[in-house]
């Protein structure tokens, strides 16, 4: 747009080898990865699994019952009617979660979600993990698949509190031993 100035630009450098295409885009911090084209839905005043007989109709969907779950709820396949034979995973993510929004709007339904797929047993990427004995010793890794964040823990040893792994992990606390805030012995 500078040529509307009425400044001449010079022409951009060719490069002599292209720069690498990105193929993928990068992964958001927590997605919320599902099965495509599956819901879990729980309805209202039922404590048994329905049949594929008793599926409500869901609005431009063929639904049909995969699996009773023990909580009374089903795993649901949701097929989109108009589908067409090239679709991408995006597209198929985005009807589900259309399908489930529909589902939803249903009086007799309690609740309706993605069927989320679960990484049991994850570890976290520390390349030193591996020679952590402590962790496993507790069953850590089996709780880290319910809740990675937003715990406090209360230390009962002064420590090292300048330990780099550690650096703007702490909080102020209390010195029980000593009745002041004063972590130290």
């Amino acid at each position: 747009m500078l040529s509307a100035c009425g400044a001449e630009v010079p022409a951009a450098p060719v490069a002599t080898t292209a720069a690498p295409i990105a193929t993928q885009t990068a992964p958001s911090k927590n997605p919320r990865r599902f099965v495509p084209g599956q819901a879990i839905v729980k309805f209202k005043g039922s404590d048994r699994a329905l049949t594929d007989a008793e599926l409500p109709p869901v609005r431009g969907f063929r639904a049909q019952l995969v699996q009773p779950l023990s909580s009374g709820a089903v795993v649901v396949s949701l097929e989109a009617e108009a589908r067409s034979a090239a679709t991408s995973i995006a597209e198929e993510e985005a009807r589900t979660l259309e399908a489930i929004a529909e589902l939803r709007r249903n009086p007799d339904v309690e609740y309706a979600h993605e069927n989320l797929y679960m990484e049991f047993f994850a570890t976290p990427t520390d390349p030193l993990y591996s020679q952590q004995w402590n962790y496993p010793a507790i069953n850590l890794p089996t709780a880290w698949n319910s809740v990675t964040g937003n715990v406090k823990i209360a230390v009962l040893d002064s420590g090292r509190l300048d330990h780099p792994d550690l650096s703007g992990a702490w909080t102020t606390g209390y010195d029980f031993g000593q009745g002041d805030a004063d972590p130290y012995d």
